[in-house]
């Protein structure tokens, strides 16, 4: 099968003259092309079996797992280049890819960029940020939706100054037990290219406090760079890829997985209450440069091509 596609892909790239062949997928790399051929991946399989986020890999036989990561090796190693959208995930692959065929090149938003600049442009002409916080994700438990709300119930026990009401809005998935939640605003699954969608999501990016994400597992996260560009500061977990971006950038706060769940919603509730006056406005600009600067496809797609001398 894989030896299939990657004749397709030859083919397909012979037929149009390409000069540089992109995938975001390893198993492109099975034979070399005339021209480059680069992966560009979220991470690495090795990645992903290092951790039991994924039943279906974590379901494989000992034995089935050392034939993909030999295959892996193999395409790795067959590449021109192998770029990783984190450092972590650089790492991984490092295990198996010669040094200089790794790099880093972060990915871009998944969101419309006029959207985020809508959201970006509301943001800086809105009063104070509201007590209404921002979950994302498609997978509840995966993505900490657990861990976010039980934050959100400990910061409004809190004995805050601002004494208002706070409120987690959810984007994506919740179990139906948890939609009527009194401190929760479900949204279910919004599409950008639907009108009324775009408002509320535009609407949430632009007013919400901050985005909370204590993600259990996830490759790299890109609703994190998606609330970067729209000024909206971070709170997610180490085990999120795009973690490391938040760090380096400081537009929010990284929180460390715990066994404890009620340690650890203390923990994101705390990292919440930090996200105030009179740092606010300066780590939400943090995050808008974060994104303008390094975190967009523009800037990791030049940096690809120039690799192999395709840009000057």
């Amino acid at each position: 099968m894989l030896k299939d596609y990657a004749e397709r892909v030859e083919l397909s790239a012979k037929k149009h003259k390409v000069d540089i062949v992109l995938s975001t997928t390893t198993l492109a790399a099975y034979q070399a092309l005339d021209v480059p051929l680069v992966t560009w991946p979220d991470a690495t399989l090795q990645t992903m079996l290092k951790t039991d986020a994924y039943p279906m890999l974590n379901s494989l036989s000992a034995k089935s797992k050392d034939r993909l990561r030999l295959l892996e090796k193999r395409l790795l190693e067959t590449a021109s280049a192998n770029f990783l959208p984190t450092q972590t995930g650089a790492i991984d692959a490092l295990e198996m890819a010669p040094n200089a065929k790794v790099m880093v090149a972060p990915f871009g938003p998944n969101l419309p960029i006029k959207l985020l600049e809508d959201a970006w442009t509301l943001r800086t002409q809105s009063l104070p940020p509201s007590n209404d916080f921002l979950f994302m994700g498609v997978d509840w438990i995966r993505k900490g939706g657990d861990i976010a709300l039980r934050a959100i119930a400990e910061l409004g026990r809190q004995d805050r100054e601002d004494r208002k009401p706070v409120i987690l809005h959810v984007v994506g998935d919740c179990p139906p037990s948890q939609q009527t939640h009194p401190l929760l605003r479900f949204h279910g699954k919004l599409a950008p290219e639907n009108t009324r969608d775009r408002s509320i999501l535009v609407e949430l990016l632009a007013t919400c406090r901050a985005l909370v994400l204590p993600t259990r597992a996830d490759n790299y996260g890109a609703v994190v760079v998606e609330a970067a560009a729209s000024g909206l500061p971070v709170l997610t977990s180490s085990s999120c890829g795009a973690s490391e971006h938040v760090q380096q950038q400081g537009f929010g706060f990284v929180i460390q997985p715990s066994d404890s769940l009620q340690y650890e919603s203390r923990q994101y509730a705390e990292g919440l209450a930090r996200l105030g006056a009179p740092d606010y406005m300066q780590i939400s600009h943090k995050g808008r440069l974060g994104y303008v600067e390094k975190l967009n496809y523009t800037s990791s797609v030049t940096l690809i091509l120039r690799e192999f001398g395709l840009l000057d």
